[in-house]
């Protein structure tokens, strides 16, 4: 394990260097993460509840939370097959539009004035670059 510098040392900004922490930080974060999750796991399992809701604790001046949650999931065949049973005004279905990246970036290269009017609906902003490092065969 390699010590980190001191917080106020100048940092080595060569590419070389920062793959090379990237890589020890990386490691590092898969292993805690792992182990932060068994831990979870083992708490969860001692303090016990229902399927859903929170349950709380105190320990040693801290409040121990677990909340628990089921994952709920449409098919969107069977629904379609039985929306009609179900009154509109209490539908628990919420289509959402969303835009198809793909077809966007068509419709820029092929029909630039279809996309002129699609820019005037659509906000775009950069996302966090990803970084990953991997070894070389």
């Amino acid at each position: 394990m390699s010590v980190m510098p001191a917080p106020n040392a100048p940092p080595e900004l060569s590419l070389e260097s920062l793959v090379k922490s990237f890589q020890l930080i990386k490691a590092q974060e898969e292993h805690y993460r792992s182990l932060r999750v068994e831990i979870e796991l083992a708490i969860s399992a001692l303090i016990p509840g229902e399927l859903e809701g929170t349950e709380s604790r105190e320990v040693d001046g801290l409040k121990i939370k677990v909340v628990r949650k089921l994952t709920r999931t449409l098919d969107e065949k069977l629904y379609f097959k039985n929306m009609y049973l179900i009154p509109k005004s209490i539908d628990p279905v919420i289509y959402k539009p969303s835009l198809d990246l793909k077809k966007l970036r068509a419709i820029e290269t092929a029909n630039p004035e279809v996309f002129a009017v699609c820019q005037k609906f659509i906000s775009v902003k950069p996302a966090k670059d990803s970084v990953k490092v991997e070894e070389v065969e």
